[in-house]
């Protein structure tokens, strides 16, 4: 069953980025105390009309500056999750950017392909997908930091 945006939903949980660590807050009143100048990096909620699927929301912008490897460990962290028990979609606004590279660097992490054959395979089955230069970029040094993102490693300093 899929859930759309009209079908009832609950808000599980939020997750937060403030430096170099995720703090996660279950959604109940008063849950912004202690994060506030903190980073929103997802939101769970249960979904669907018997609120039996689970979807995560993550801000993440189609833009060539928008910092795609904060969101990396959480995005395939959920990807395995959902493919453990039963199955997955990972979609964005358009399917061409945004959900192409979390997929992209699925297929790096999971399957050890370097970024351009992960994408490559990708484009196999839907020839339409394209991350922005500033994802595939992006996608190069999560491959550099071993299929990781490393916050302790040059690469990653530099790019901050």
């Amino acid at each position: 069953m899929e859930a759309r945006p009209r079908d009832p939903a609950k808000e599980v949980k939020k997750g937060y980025f403030g430096g170099a660590e995720i703090e996660e807050a279950a959604a109940e009143e008063g849950e912004g105390e202690g994060l506030k100048g903190k980073k929103l990096m997802y939101s769970v909620q249960a979904a669907g009309t018997d609120l039996k699927v689970t979807r995560m929301a993550v801000p993440l912008r189609d833009m060539e500056d928008e910092d795609l490897l904060d969101y990396l460990d959480v995005c395939l962290d959920f990807i395995d999750k959902g493919r453990r028990e039963g199955s997955i979609l990972v979609h964005c606004f358009a399917g061409v950017s945004r959900s192409a590279a979390i997929i992209t660097a699925y297929l790096m992490k999971t399957e050890r392909r370097s970024q351009e054959d992960a994408l490559e395979s990708l484009q196999e089955s839907c020839e339409f997908v394209c991350p922005n230069d500033g994802f595939i970029e992006q996608l190069k040094m999560f491959e550099e930091m071993g299929f990781k993102v490393d916050r302790s490693s040059s690469i990653y300093r530099d790019f901050v």
